[in-house]
């Protein structure tokens, strides 16, 4: 599993990628409102907040949800003794770009 990202590289991915879908989301609501009611600190500073929140929780739940589900799975614990990250793995493009299938055969 050595051609997957790190978890600091696909957090920077996430907050990228949550900076960019708020500041397109911002452009909208100025656009439609007339004003400027979301200069770009806030943007970013929401983007901080949203990109901690979904990843704590993100985390937290699959991780806590694969232990409990997968548990008594010895192929989920092989995979997991071999380097497997459950909620890091489980994240698309644009933020892991390693293809599934890349994942799964390390």
């Amino acid at each position: 599993m050595n051609n997957r990202p790190s978890v600091f590289v696909l957090l920077f991915r996430y907050f990228v990628t949550v900076v960019v879908l708020t500041f397109l989301a911002s452009l909208f609501w100025n656009t439609l409102s007339g004003m400027n009611m979301f200069p770009f600190n806030v943007v970013i500073g929401v983007s901080v907040v949203l990109t901690v929140l979904f990843n704590i929780v993100g985390w937290v739940v699959v991780t806590l949800g694969s232990k409990a589900i997968l548990r008594d799975d010895p192929e989920f614990q092989e995979w997991k003794a071999n380097g497997g990250r459950p909620y890091w793995d489980s994240l698309g493009w644009p933020i892991n770009p390693v293809p599934p299938e890349d994942r799964d055969n390390d």
